[in-house]
């Protein structure tokens, strides 16, 4: 199995750094021509397969290689109610699954939205490429630098085992990512890709925001899975029920606070629900209001609206981190909903480029497409 996972790897490396090829070079232009006008989508598809190939054939080889008892004839074991078993050994998160399933929905939300902005949605997969790293390493790296104060392990712990797999900072399959750092991270990276390809930003901004709250909105359902984020005991009909080992202080006592009896206000769902709302309130201003309003506002508007969230829910959440005797969360969104606040009501009548007048650089398949109509 090892030779088949270094084929697949190479197969897909020959993939990916084709289809790149072809796409930025002149002697693509042959192929491009061949493609048409949907050569983009075509070879971005073939570069997104490649990079799955090259993705599962390396990891398989190490797997194969390096972790005894790793064998893919044992076939998936559908083993607990948070994960699946793949070999025999390599276990897969459905938390993790639906974190990816959350961004590919709302990635593809905001490429329709790009185009009914009349804008290249090709580019929502590329800033989304470059926004997923720097998004997961942020979200890990503030977790662990301010970790939960209902956590056994403090931001020194983490660090002075930085690479222990099992509790060191790097140990991202055990649990520990912060929304914050995941929005600044992604965003680096989306920005810094917008920025190399010559698209307007503040345009580009917006269409994030609109998605952002979809992802949102699904991605919470991946803590109900891991039986986190719930808040303090609770008498409503909608509490939920969460197991002894699931718990933390000063809840742990299953004699204090039976498992049958005891109920927890289920803040992903009220998180889940809010985010819901507000992906539709911003869809709604994005497809009536966008050509009205000043490019970057709807952005401004979704940091708000998180914001305002955010802050109620951390009365009720447990495991929060503690700064200087402060909640640090509520801290973050306070001066996040007075900074977007001050930005909007600023903005409101300054001299902005209008929407449509937000240009971006045109891609390859589009500067080709341009030359054979001049040339008919």
């Amino acid at each position: 199995m090892f030779v088949v996972f270094i084929v697949l790897a190479v197969v897909g490396l020959l993939l990916t750094v084709g289809s790149e090829v072809v796409v930025r070079s002149e002697r693509g232009a042959g192929v491009r021509k061949a493609l048409g006008d949907r050569a983009q989508l075509i070879l971005g598809i073939v570069g997104s397969i490649g990079t799955l190939l090259l993705i599962v054939g390396v990891v398989g080889a190490l797997l194969n290689r390096y972790v005894p008892g790793f064998d893919v004839s044992q076939g998936i074991a559908f083993d607990s109610r948070e994960s699946v078993t793949i070999g025999g050994t390599l276990q897969i998160r459905y938390y993790g699954i639906i974190i990816v399933l959350a961004m590919l929905v709302a990635a593809n939300v905001a490429a329709r939205l790009a185009a009914v902005d009349g804008r290249d949605p090709e580019h929502i997969w590329g800033a989304l490429t470059w926004a997923i790293i720097p998004g997961i390493v942020l979200a890990r790296l503030w977790f662990v630098t301010f970790p939960p104060s209902t956590s056994e392990l403090t931001a020194a712990d983490y660090y002075s085992n930085f690479f222990d797999v099992n509790n060191g900072a790097i140990a991202i399959w055990s649990g520990g990512l912060s929304i914050f750092g995941a929005v600044i991270g992604g965003f680096g990276g989306a920005y810094i890709y917008f920025r190399r390809n010559g698209l307007a930003v503040p345009a580009w901004v917006d269409i994030a925001a609109v998605a952002l709250p979809l992802g949102q909105a699904i991605g919470r359902w991946a803590n109900f899975i891991n039986q986190e984020l719930y808040g303090t005991v609770t008498t409503l009909p909608w509490g939920i029920p969460i197991p002894g080992d699931k718990r933390v202080f000063p809840f742990e006592s299953t004699v204090d606070y039976p498992v049958d009896g005891t109920l927890f206000h289920p803040l992903f769902l009220y998180e889940s629900i809010w985010s819901l709302i507000a992906f539709i309130v911003l869809l709604n201003l994005f497809m009536r209001n966008r050509k009205q309003m000043t490019p970057g506002n709807l952005f401004l508007l979704y940091l708000m609206q998180y914001s305002v969230i955010r802050f109620l829910l951390e009365f009720l959440r447990l495991e929060v981190s503690v700064v200087a005797g402060f909640n640090l969360s509520q801290v973050v969104t306070i001066v996040i909903f007075v900074a977007a606040g001050a930005a909007f009501y600023l903005r409101r009548n300054a001299d902005t480029p209008k929407r449509k007048d937000l240009k971006d650089r045109p891609t390859q398949a589009q500067i080709d497409r341009q030359q054979r109509e001049a040339a008919a």
